[in-house]
């Protein structure tokens, strides 16, 4: 049986963050992969949770975390740490789908 990871303290507020936006979230952080898959206007993200707050050797991403990073064949996951780090991760997303319906896609 896979162990349960931890949530970082900042979690809720970030999840809550996307969703004042009108993002899909999927909290995924009880795997050993992955906390968060976003959607936003037909473009998916995944994002990795780290607290902000805490020291960078507290930040670090887990062996786990790394290994999924590493291995992961589409987009890689964006590390986010505070509501700055949302609101930027927002407008890129918002600029892709524009983008996306510029072209066609």
């Amino acid at each position: 049986m896979a162990r349960r990871q931890r949530s970082d303290d900042n979690q809720p507020m970030i999840v809550d963050r996307y969703r004042k936006y009108g993002c899909s979230v999927l909290v995924l952080s009880q795997t050993e992969s992955i906390d968060l898959l976003i959607g936003l206007r037909g473009v998916d993200s995944l994002v990795e949770v780290k607290d902000g707050s805490k020291s960078p050797s507290r930040r670090r991403l887990t062996k786990h975390e790394q290994d999924f990073h590493a291995g992961w064949r589409g987009r890689k996951p964006r590390i986010v740490m505070s509501n700055d780090d949302v609101d930027r991760h927002v407008a890129e997303l918002r600029g892709e789908a524009d983008l996306g319906k510029s072209t066609g896609n």
